[in-house]
C-alpha cells in the first residue's frame, strides 16, 4: 500500500532540514504511534521498518524511550522463538 500525504513546501523543507529520509521518518513515526496505541505488535513494527531479529526491535523502540507491553501476540512469537532453540551441551 502506498500512502501519500500533501506537506506545504515550508513545512517539507524544514522536516527534511531535521530528517534528511522524510519517508523513512514519515514511516518510522507510524510505527511508533502505532505501537504506543497498541495497534501494531512488536513483530509489526518489525516488518514495517525492516527489522529481522524482535531484540532490534525492543531496542530501537527503548532508544526512543518507548515501554515495551508485550500483546498475547507477541508473547506467542517469543514462545516460538524459544521452542526453536537448540539446548546448550557442556
Amino acid at each position: 500500500m502506498t500512502i501519500t500525504i500533501e506537506i506545504p513546501p515550508d513545512i517539507e523543507e524544514a522536516l527534511r532540514e531535521q530528517w534528511q529520509d522524510l519517508p523513512r521518518a514519515a514511516l518510522e513515526a507510524v510505527a511508533l504511534e502505532g505501537y504506543k496505541q497498541g495497534a501494531l505488535t512488536l513483530g509489526q513494527v518489525g516488518a514495517l521498518l525492516g527489522m529481522e531479529s524482535r531484540w532490534d526491535v525492543r531496542q530501537y523502540l527503548a532508544d526512543r524511550g518507548v515501554g515495551i507491553v508485550l500483546s498475547d501476540a507477541d508473547l506467542d512469537d517469543d514462545l516460538r522463538g524459544l521452542t526453536k532453540l537448540e539446548p546448550r551441551t557442556k
